[in-house]
């Protein structure tokens, strides 16, 4: 987690080397943008907007103990791919968690060609390199350990949890980390749903709201008589 907030500042910053920066993101996302933030605030620089979407402290929730990485990655994968599809996964956790990755990368090739996402000649091959990347994405989740945050942030708290899913705290575990003040506002969805319509337009307000603060904020040029 580190090294890609590293990487992404890099790239950030050579394109605007000064703040102040407007950050956010969802859900991994968001971390990746917290990690930034406070990068970007160690070094001095102004961070005007920090918004997470929906994202959660790494950690929140505790993996049971019989389950294996490999498991669960299956399984987040299963239901946010499916999600993504505008359906749920055919195959039930249970069998997601004692399956194997082809089981699963299967159940979601039918889905995603129901959906007329997918097609039968790419669209192995797409999932299995998606796959790759969450599962590259989740072990960095697992080992990262937040440190504090003397800015402010603006959590997007989605308030609907999807079924079977544990319920986390509305704040997400930001609360004592955020030193500069937690703003949260609920929006309407699950997780994966909010970022879809009909409650991406909500999302997209909340949003727009804030970075209208942010600009009410900056200084303005002296008029002249």
């Amino acid at each position: 987690m580190e090294e890609m907030a590293a990487l992404y500042l890099e790239a950030v910053r050579s394109v605007q080397p000064q703040g102040p920066y407007l950050l956010g993101g969802w859900s991994m996302g968001g971390v990746v943008a917290y990690e930034m933030a406070r990068r970007l605030r160690e070094a001095g620089e102004a961070v005007d907007l920090l918004a997470l979407v929906d994202a959660h402290v790494p950690g929140l929730t505790k993996p049971s103990p019989d389950s294996s990485s490999q498991a669960r990655a299956r399984i987040a994968f299963a239901h946010a791919t499916a999600s993504a599809f505008g359906q749920t996964p055919t195959l039930p956790d249970d069998a997601l968690a004692q399956g194997d990755d082809d089981a699963m990368l299967g159940a979601l090739l039918e889905e995603g060609l129901r959906a007329r996402i997918l097609d039968a000649h790419s669209g192995p091959a797409q999932l299995r390199a998606l796959f790759r990347v969450f599962q590259a994405n989740l072990l960095a989740l697992e080992h990262y350990v937040p440190q504090p945050y003397d800015g402010t942030a603006l959590l997007l708290s989605a308030s609907e949890s999807a079924p079977g899913s544990t319920p986390l705290p509305r704040h997400r575990g930001w609360e004592g980390l955020v030193r500069g003040g937690l703003e949260v506002l609920d929006v309407p969805g699950s997780h994966h749903a909010l970022m879809q319509d009909p409650h991406l337009q909500p999302l997209v307000e909340r949003l727009r709201e804030a970075l209208a603060r942010v600009a009410d904020l900056e200084p303005r040029g002296a008029t002249g008589s």
